[in-house]
């Protein structure tokens, strides 16, 4: 991420995330809870951890991709459509077009 985000290109760290982080995003998966009928539909099997080498704000602002992209796999599959609700396939875009 360091060497993708030099020069503040922080848009080509989506990239990234969304190839690299997106297997191991699934693998940990996240916590889902049916709450009515009390039962757990699924469970978080771990956590991104992101160090700073030399810049908070860079390590800050990857971390928000991160989080961006999750979330955007979670609205997907409970059911929220993505495109129609930020007007792009992937929040991570979209956020970087405001």
């Amino acid at each position: 991420m360091h060497g993708a985000s030099k020069g503040q290109k922080f848009e080509r760290c989506n990239y990234l995330i969304t190839q690299k982080l997106d297997g191991i995003n699934s693998f940990f998966g996240f916590y889902r809870e049916d709450i009515q009928n009390k039962t757990v539909l699924r469970i978080q099997r771990g956590v991104v951890r992101v160090n700073c080498l030399d810049n908070l704000d860079r390590t800050n602002l990857i971390q928000s991709k991160i989080a961006y992209h999750i979330l955007n796999s979670i609205l997907q599959n409970v059911g929220i459509d993505v495109k129609t609700a930020f007007g792009s396939n992937s929040i991570l875009s979209a956020a970087d077009n405001i």
